[in-house]
């Protein structure tokens, strides 16, 4: 099991590559996503969640391990005034990043 840090950044790049089968094209981006306050990406630790839900006011993590649950609580108790951001289906549009405070 991968039991990494779970930190947090200021800025992340993401690759995306989308295929469309069906006539042959392909769609492929880079994104910077960055700002001024630390910022928990939570794709880049969707492999040690087995649920994300979100909801208006609130946003629930299942954790694979109880170590890593652990992780996530040292690295959320040391972001203040930070922000997380998702791209799940239940905590925004199809192929969008929410912002949560």
């Amino acid at each position: 099991m991968n039991t990494r840090i779970i930190s947090y950044d200021w800025a992340i790049t993401k690759s995306y590559i989308d295929a469309n089968y069906v006539d042959g094209t392909t769609f492929a981006s880079r994104v910077r996503l960055g700002g001024d306050r630390e910022t928990l990406f939570l794709e880049e630790f969707d492999h040690l969640l087995n649920v994300v839900e979100c909801s208006a006011s609130s946003m629930t993590l299942e954790f694979r391990d109880p170590a890593f649950f652990a992780k996530a609580k040292n690295a959320c108790s040391a972001l203040h005034n930070g922000l997380v951001v998702a791209s799940h289906s239940s905590c925004s549009e199809i192929d969008a990043h929410s912002v949560f405070e």
